[in-house]
């Protein structure tokens, strides 16, 4: 059985793969100013994936705060401008020792133990789009100074996709220094 992480990736691989698109080039990379993207001061108002999912029935138009990271796996799609971010509150990183389990534990609702079972809730989709609406065909780590782990602002459109997954057409970003 195909999980919905699974699928969430499969959507990511698929929707930036494009019909007949080649690899990055280093002339990609040359040919794309990323500075374009970068904002200079943190917008304004911004709010976690799950709140940015609900608030897309009221406007297409998000200012989104999260981190660069995805879950278990890597966060980019080599070759294209695009990676997950995970709610900054929900992907709570710490070492198995400073969880512990004392007499009466409630498992099922703890914050900690179900850290990833409801990941893909979490997260969401940032992509960089070029003037025709496709994914920009540079690595994202190329186009804009971004690392895994960052805190970013990112400011768009967003959409929720059929598997529920959050879908951010960027138009700008500032990382948290």
């Amino acid at each position: 059985m195909i999980t919905r992480r699974e699928m969430m990736f499969s959507l990511l691989a698929g929707s930036l793969a494009g019909c007949g698109m080649a690899p990055e080039t280093l002339d990609s990379a040359a040919t794309i100013d990323g500075a374009k993207y970068l904002l200079s001061a943190e917008p304004t108002g911004a709010i976690g994936v799950a709140e940015a999912k609900e608030a897309i029935a009221q406007s297409d138009r998000i200012v989104l705060i999260g981190r660069i990271q995805g879950g278990v796996d890597e966060p980019w799609n080599a070759g294209r401008a695009a990676f997950f971010v995970s709610d900054a509150a929900a992907m709570i990183e710490m070492d198995e020792d400073d969880h512990h389990h004392e007499a009466g534990h409630d498992h099922e609702n703890c914050p900690f133990c179900n850290r990833n079972k409801n990941s893909a809730d979490s997260q969401a989709i940032v992509q960089f789009l070029g003037d025709d609406g496709k994914v920009l065909p540079v690595d994202a780590r190329r186009l804009l100074p971004v690392e895994e782990g960052q805190l970013v602002v990112v400011q768009g459109r967003g959409r929720v996709d059929d598997l529920g997954t959050l879908i951010i057409a960027a138009e700008g970003i500032y990382v948290r220094r």
